[in-house]
């Protein structure tokens, strides 16, 4: 005959005399146990299943569990669906992102024929993340992007009440706006000031932020936060170059430091800050053959109420990167206010500019999905938007018109290009 074939004998009189009894709620908690437990203790599933059903009548009828309880305890649970690997591993979370886009942008230029307008959905970030607690002290984080084949992050974090350090792939901390969550942003894209300063280097934009292999460390106080990050120079872009051991182009270890106040009441919230980086060898035309790259920022990022604002200022020295081969001081800034209408729909408004000082930036580089124009030297973009929070940021829906203006080209000629268009964005978070 099975293990617990068959109900615990105990006489009705008895079990009531128990209950009464000081001990009664350890004797409530060991029974409720037996009974979740029985099915995974016997030999005889279906026995042990007669005898979980026993049991669970007899303390309905004595009152230790309402009907919902033991209807809801008749069925013993499946196991997980998910094991972690690692023996240490306590807890484990696994979530994406999915961001379907449908941009339609026209593009103008004064000196030659007007390129094809772009029209098409498009896929701009489809993120699949993992992250596990190791105890309280650790935690990895492994975040893929198959939109654009490589990490968003991945990294091994130690943990502290107020602080933290990463150790891997992620992105250093300069630029507010860009460390800012992609599903969060208030006008879908990030400003071509941001863009020009911070992503990947390819001829025209400097690639002096976001993604870095190294160790970043960072914290804060009720009043003041900081961080730091000692990383390689070169922003990877691809798996191949994140997992690449290096050369005598980039094996100068770049430095970047960031701190500002914060402030928070009850209606308000405020963040200001500056941040700093130094990137060895980045200078130049071509990365890696020229000088030194150096890049800072301010930021301001307040909100009161159904008001928020977002403002930026960036600006570098950058030795050889003109079209001319002389140093350039390029200078990007862009303010952003927006208003909560309610729980669901919010307004925005953006206003930027870019000047390369002589080093030129296309409008695609600039604004994703726009058409290929001229470089030009400076830059005005403007967003005007509205965002759908259905849930949230989790099941969202945006849409804003977009115009921008780029002005002389990066030798000093004439020069006028124009972008105008529409950009919409559905987003789920899971």
């Amino acid at each position: 005959m099975a293990k617990y074939a068959e109900p615990p004998r105990c006489h009705g009189a008895r079990l009531d005399a128990l209950m009464k009894t000081p001990a009664h709620r350890r004797l409530r908690l060991a029974l409720l146990a037996l009974a979740v437990t029985l099915p995974l203790n016997a030999a005889e599933p279906d026995a042990a299943t007669a005898a979980r059903r026993d049991l669970l009548d007899l303390l309905e009828r004595k009152g230790v569990l309402t009907a919902e309880e033991a209807a809801g305890l008749a069925t013993p649970a499946p196991p997980p669906a998910v094991f972690p690997l690692g023996k240490n591993v306590s807890k484990l979370s696994i979530g994406g992102r999915i961001q379907v886009q449908f941009a339609s942008l026209s593009g103008e230029v004064d000196s030659a024929d007007d390129p094809a307008t772009q029209t098409h959905f498009l896929l701009r970030r489809v993120y699949l993340s993992t992250r596990a607690e190791l105890g309280p002290d650790w935690r990895v984080n492994v975040t893929y992007n198959f939109a654009n084949s490589l990490f968003d992050v991945a990294a091994v974090q130690w943990l502290r009440p107020d602080y933290s350090v990463d150790i891997g792939y992620r992105p250093v901390n300069f630029g507010r706006e860009q460390r800012i969550s992609s599903g969060a942003l208030k006008a879908i894209e990030r400003s071509t000031a941001t863009r020009y300063f911070v992503e990947s280097n390819n001829g025209n934009r400097l690639g002096a932020g976001n993604y870095h292999v190294g160790v970043f460390a960072e914290g804060k106080t009720e009043r003041a936060y900081w961080s730091a990050a000692v990383t390689n120079p070169e922003q990877p872009a691809t798996l191949a170059a994140a997992a690449a051991t290096g050369s005598g182009a980039n094996n100068r270890l770049a430095a970047w430091i960031e701190g500002g106040l914060l402030r928070s009441t009850d209606r308000s919230s405020l963040r200001l800050g500056t941040g700093a980086g130094w990137l060895p060898e980045q200078g130049g035309r071509t990365p890696g053959t020229g000088e030194d790259l150096f890049v800072g920022n301010v930021h301001l990022d307040y909100a009161a109420g159904a008001f928020a604002l977002l403002a930026e200022v960036f600006g570098s020295h950058h030795p050889g990167g003109a079209v001319d081969g002389s140093d350039t001081r390029a200078l990007g800034a862009f303010v952003q206010p927006s208003w909560r209408f309610d729980k669901r729909f919010e307004g925005v408004f953006r206003i930027g500019y870019l000047d390369t000082d002589g080093r030129g930036m296309r409008m695609a580089d600039g604004i994703p999905g726009a058409p290929v124009l001229p470089a030009t030297d400076r830059l005005w973009d403007g967003y005007l938007g509205a965002t759908w929070y259905i849930q949230g940021n989790d099941l969202k829906f945006q849409a804003g018109l977009i115009y921008a203006r780029g002005e002389d080209a990066p030798d000093g000629s004439e020069a006028e290009t124009e972008t105008v268009g529409l950009r919409s964005q559905f987003q789920v978070n899971f």
